[in-house]
């Protein structure tokens, strides 16, 4: 009988031992269900922010791709406007080389034109200075010629048959300067004029002297 008191008590043991067991495997079950049923939730934000996280990155992808492309478009235009400029300011330099070339041969010209002026104008000054040495010299004979013209007459002392005998003869004058139109060949004597009457041979002497005297080559 003691013996089978002991094993029913061994019985009743190990059943309150597996009522315990079965108890910690039903908490051991609920924890494992709560903690389940956490990871699930887990499971489920991960996916939800998972799904978010990509949302966003396509979304910086998409802003990165648009804001790239419009930086190169920018770039572009900017990059056609200076290539314009750029071509704007190589024409305007190539014009502005050719106006400078051309003025440069435009002051060649006037400067070979202002030599050439100013060689005629020292040439003109010295010619103009040697005729106004001519003229002076041909004035000058020209005054001594009307002062002889109008002075006392020479050789009063020819008797007057001398001057009846002998026919009247013109006393010429070479022309003096080259003008015409004033020094002319004067023909015509005054009447006091000892060249009026004469001798053939007096005439031809004053005629010799006054040559001499209204030479245009002296």
């Amino acid at each position: 009988m003691a013996i089978i008191k002991e094993r029913d008590e061994e019985i009743e043991a190990k059943i309150c031992e597996i009522e315990e067991l079965r108890g910690a495997l039903d908490e051991s079950n609920a924890g494992n269900a709560n903690l389940r049923m956490k990871l699930r939730e887990m499971k489920s934000d991960r996916d939800h922010w998972k799904a978010e996280n990509e949302k966003g990155v396509k979304i910086i992808d998409k802003l990165l791709k648009e804001q790239k492309e419009k930086r190169l478009r920018v770039d572009d235009e900017q990059n056609s406007s200076q290539a314009e400029k750029i071509r704007q300011l190589e024409a305007d330099l190539e014009e502005r080389k050719q106006a400078v070339d051309a003025l440069s041969d435009s002051n060649a010209q006037l400067r070979v034109q202002l030599e050439n002026l100013m060689s005629e104008c020292a040439k003109t000054k010295k010619d103009a200075e040697e005729w106004s040495i001519k003229c002076d010299k041909k004035e000058k004979m020209l005054a001594d010629l009307l002062k002889l013209r109008h002075a006392s007459p020479i050789g009063q002392t020819i008797t007057p048959i001398a001057a009846v005998s002998a026919p009247p003869v013109s006393t010429v004058y070479p022309r003096v300067l080259g003008w015409s139109t004033m020094t002319g060949q004067i023909s015509t004597p005054l009447r006091i004029s000892p060249y009026a009457y004469g001798t053939p041979q007096l005439n031809k002497k004053r005629l010799v002297i006054a040559s001499i005297y209204l030479s245009p080559y002296s």
